[in-house]
Parts: structure tokens; C-alpha cells; sequence
């Protein structure tokens, strides 16, 4: 999906916006239903990225919207309401890997070619493609190493750029997958409810 003109491109964080993680049923017209429901309400969504997951009745979402903290919670609250959507989790400060993925078509010469290959070695990305006239690399990573690597690549002749939505993933133990969450919440509630049925019980 791209992103509405004014919005920043995916990758690392942008000043005021949070990234959510959704899981949803894998049916005709979900993501349909997801966008209709952002768009009705009128939430700030910058990015969005559909994928398969590791269940494969299940699809990930990964979101990327504004309005802060605050924003990223209605989003949740509201995207949890549709019957498709089975666990939404805000990532808010959670440490977390986001990635960006860029294909980047460009025309050096072969005395250029050198200079480019250290480039891709400095920042990890990998040529995919020579062809006569044009060279593709590809690159993954957050959004400001992409667009110093394109910035970096542009004297080369840049002649097109493709790029995908952020894609993130908590770090550590603790996982999103379809078994580690409860059916039809969100972290909140999940975390809500622990705590209400660990609390002492004031009649005993």
C-alpha cells in the first residue's frame, strides 16, 4: 500500500508515529475491510505491510501510523472490533527490528562499477541483477540507511526505485506468533486481564 503523499517513508520511527503488529484471518477482503475501517475513522496510517505469517491460516500486518502513543491505541482498539483481526499489539518502546526493503536500478559504467561494489559492501546490500546498461541492488534495512544508500547511489544514474512498507519484529523470547496471544485482544487487555485475575480477592 502506499503511503498518503505527505507521509514519511517506512523504516526506523519517524517523529510521532508508532508501529502496530496485527494478526488476522486469512479471508477474501480483509485487508480491504482493515483499510476501510482506518480510513472512516480518519486515523493518520503512513505505512502498511501484508504478509503471510508462520500459521497459515493467519496473515501479519505491520502498521505504521501517527498521532503517538495515543493514536496507536485507538487504531488498536478499533482494528480489534473486526471479526478478521485476532491480536493487535502496539510496539510503542518495545525493543524491536523494523526493515525496509529497496530495489534500486541504476546505469553505471564499467569504470563506475568498482566504486558501486564498495558501496554495497559498506552497507551490506548485494547486487541482483547486471544487465547491459543497468545494475539492480538490493538493500534492507531502516528507513534513514536506505535513503543514505540511494543518496549515496544517485550520481550513478538512478533510474528507478522500488520500495517495500516496514516490517518489524519484537526482539527476544517473547513472540507474536499465533500461539503466544490470546484470540481477540490487544496487549492492553491481555495485560489487563492477567492482572485482574492475579489480584487478591476482597471477599476472602
Amino acid at each position: 500500500m502506499t503511503p498518503a503523499p505527505n507521509a514519511e517513508m517506512s523504516g526506523s520511527q519517524t517523529s510521532g508515529s508508532q508501529t502496530l503488529i496485527a494478526l488476522v484471518e486469512n479471508r477474501p477482503g480483509v485487508l480491504n475491510r482493515v483499510t476501510t475501517l482506518l480510513r472512516r475513522r480518519h486515523f493518520d496510517l503512513l505505512t502498511l505491510s501484508m504478509g503471510r505469517s508462520e500459521d497459515p491460516d493467519r496473515s501479519r500486518l505491520t502498521l505504521t501510523v501517527g498521532g503517538g502513543s495515543a493514536g496507536a491505541r485507538r487504531v488498536a482498539d478499533h482494528l480489534i472490533k473486526l471479526v478478521e483481526v485476532l491480536h493487535v499489539e502496539p510496539l510503542f518502546d518495545q525493543p524491536a527490528v523494523r526493515r525496509d526493503l529497496a530495489l534500486i536500478k541504476i546505469r553505471p559504467d564499467a569504470a563506475e562499477l568498482p566504486a558501486v561494489n564498495a558501496l554495497c559492501s559498506a552497507f551490506r546490500a548485494r547486487i541482483v541483477d547486471v544487465s547491459p546498461g543497468s545494475t539492480i541492488v538490493e538493500i534492507t534495512g531502516e528507513q534513514s540507511k536506505i535513503e543514505r544508500f540511494v543518496a549515496l547511489l544517485t550520481p550513478y544514474g538512478l533510474a528507478e526505485l522500488a520500495r517495500s512498507e516496514c516490517v518489524a519484529m519484537c526482539r527476544g523470547a517473547s513472540g507474536f506468533g499465533a500461539s503466544d496471544h490470546s484470540v481477540g485482544q490487544t496487549t492492553s487487555q491481555t495485560t489487563s486481564q492477567t492482572t485482574s485475575s492475579t489480584s487478591p480477592n476482597p471477599t476472602s
